[in-house]
């Protein structure tokens, strides 16, 4: 039976799931953003501002979609008890993509929280849902949050957990994430990038979490198209049918997309025990698997690229039972000349075999 990592039917639509604007601690209006994101091929961007969600459906039209969605953050011991930003203290961020554009209602909702990034002096007025939930970076506040966001159909992703300096045993008990930032470019241009490393420690637990690259973008155009720049550094290949709420929205709770920071993943599948990938011209493809069990291809020579690979990982025993080289679960990544990656989702090894 042939497995996709990625659908192969469907348009391919680039988006960018972590963004803030002047709703909350961003530099940019989010009409300007859509012009910025537009101009460099997105047809997606959600719209994460901190603390409290807001409508940003007018900004959709034919050739963008604006995703509703909210951040949440909590920092770890040592709170002075005023909210913001925390980086030199371990925190939490997570963010939520709502399941219709119009769905504003807070999920555990603290409105001391929002007085600190609230340019509209309405946090006396925000919707939630229940009762107020004092915030707290512990794992319990944080299941909680995923629990509630689950119940009112929200998707939840834990953001940046290399720059909120979370270790395991932070995150290993979160219940019910749909997806992990894998990349952020905000925290790229930190030099505080390698979440991969988190990935993997999560799935190897047996969770099911799909990859996310995005731009957490809080600065201005000063730095557009820059190495220094938070913009347009990082996105999410969404493929789907059509461009509007509830497609997009179907695609990215089933996990039908990639990440990447420059290289395009043209096809990704398993038949017949073989993994087969196409992609832009990369200098190695990789197959990770939940063990140090791994499949790479190279080039011939130094300087040159590839943009296709077949790594055979199983292979039928005399009684004709599949015997797979790789445990567990295998993703794959390739990465460009520039060093510049695109990873795709994690699937069980039984489930290619099947």
């Amino acid at each position: 039976m042939k497995v996709c990592f990625i659908p192969e039917v469907g348009n391919s639509y680039k988006a960018n799931l972590h963004c803030h604007s002047t709703l909350s601690d961003g530099k940019l209006t989010p009409e300007r953003i859509k012009e910025i994101y537009k101009a460099h091929g997105y047809s997606i961007v959600a719209f994460t501002d901190h603390e409290i969600i807001y409508d940003n459906s007018h900004l959709t039209d034919d050739g963008f979609l604006a995703i509703t969605g909210c951040e949440l953050a909590a920092v770890g011991p040592g709170d002075t008890g005023v909210p913001g930003h925390f980086p030199d203290r371990k925190c939490v961020h997570i963010n939520l993509l709502a399941p219709d554009a119009h769905a504003i209602t807070n999920v555990c909702y603290d409105p001391e929280w929002s007085k600190w990034c609230d340019k509209k002096n309405i946090r006396y007025t925000v919707p939630y849902y229940g009762e107020v939930v004092k915030r707290e970076n512990t794992t319990a506040w944080v299941n909680r949050v995923i629990s509630e966001a689950e119940e009112h159909g929200y998707l939840v992703a834990l953001n940046h957990p290399v720059w909120s300096a979370q270790n395991y045993d932070d995150y290993k008990g979160y219940k019910g994430l749909w997806g992990l930032e894998v990349f952020n470019s905000g925290c790229n241009r930190l030099c505080l990038t390698d979440t991969t490393v988190v990935y993997d420690q999560l799935l190897r637990l047996g969770k099911t979490i799909f990859p996310i690259a995005a731009d957490d973008n809080h600065g201005g155009e000063e730095h557009l198209d820059k190495p220094s720049g938070d913009m347009c550094r990082g996105w999410t290949v969404v493929k789907a049918g059509s461009l509007d709420y509830q497609t997009i929205f179907a695609a990215l709770k089933n996990g039908d997309f990639y990440a990447s920071t420059g290289p395009e993943i043209k096809s990704a599948y398993a038949e017949d025990g073989v993994i087969h990938i196409e992609c832009s011209d990369v200098r190695r493809i990789w197959v990770n698997s939940s063990s140090s069990a791994s499949l790479f291809a190279y080039p011939e020579n130094e300087g040159e690229t590839i943009s296709s690979a077949d790594f055979v990982f199983a292979s039928k025993d005399e009684e004709g039972k599949w015997i797979s080289k790789l445990p567990g679960y295998v993703r794959i990544t390739v990465e460009d000349v520039f060093g510049r990656q695109a990873w795709t989702k994690a699937v069980l090894v039984e489930d290619l075999l099947r």
